[in-house]
């Protein structure tokens, strides 16, 4: 999409919450969430609890969950967490500049993150009040990851951001059967970057992401920037206002 499309979504009113909320949201994420909370309100930050590390790898973050997930509950009461994990497992850090490459050239790295999730779906079935939800994962871009990162050839990676798009197809296939399992629902965040999303399913994915997807609204090819930020931060709390929140 355009820079003044996602303006217009974001200036679309949204009733406030209404009812009673019986799960406190809570977002648990690497890197992206931290953009998102950035562009937090403060009634949105008393709302949605933020567990959020730069870097991560999940399963890092899942031994984080299953250590300290029985003192977070005691404290907030049922939860609704929202497993925004993947992309430090997809790629890998190559140099101390923190240029990237794609883990690995077969779908090795997405099963491994699926194994990951679906430990959670184990570690959450513990607490019968509590629910999870797998955020869907946005494209990304490798070689405009490494151009930020002043690489000297970044298009040598085109080949593995066609490799990584793939990977990323199929990871979001998996996040999709996973919640249809457990109830769930994710906004699909790529709608709001793909050039033409009417054509979502017939697209050409022989073809680079750079030319499917408005990769200028990341600020490193990796992160998006503050309006992209605002704009997924909308849809996860729309997302959220029915997940977490009886209806009048």
């Amino acid at each position: 999409m355009t820079e003044n499309k996602l303006r217009k979504y974001l200036r679309k009113s949204v009733s406030p919450e209404r009812g009673v909320k019986f799960r406190t949201p809570v977002v648990l994420s690497d890197s992206k969430g931290i953009y998102l909370q950035n562009q937090s309100d403060s009634s949105a930050i008393d709302h949605i609890r933020w567990w959020v590390k730069r870097g991560a790898k999940s399963a890092e973050r899942v031994a984080w969950l299953r250590d300290n997930i029985k003192d977070k509950i005691q404290h907030l009461g049922p939860i609704h967490i929202y497993i925004w994990l993947g992309t430090c497992d997809l790629t890998s850090i190559t140099d101390n500049k923190g240029r990237i490459s794609l883990t690995s050239s077969d779908n090795t790295a997405v099963e491994n993150i699926v194994d990951q999730y679906r430990e959670i779906v184990k570690i959450l079935s513990s607490y019968t009040s509590s629910r999870v939800t797998f955020l869907s994962i946005p494209i990304f871009s490798i070689s405009l990851k490494n151009q930020y990162k002043k690489h000297k050839d970044p298009a040598t990676f085109n080949d593995q951001d066609i490799g990584l798009s793939h990977q990323i197809d199929k990871l979001n296939f998996e996040i999709k059967e996973l919640n249809t399992s457990i109830n769930s629902v994710t906004p699909n965040f790529n709608l709001d970057i793909l050039h033409n999303p009417s054509r979502l399913t017939c697209r050409n994915t022989s073809s680079s992401p750079r030319f499917q997807y408005n990769l200028d609204l990341y600020r490193d090819g990796v992160h998006p920037d503050r309006l992209l930020s605002k704009v997924w931060l909308k849809k996860l709390k729309i997302q959220m206002r029915k997940d977490c929140w009886t209806r009048n």
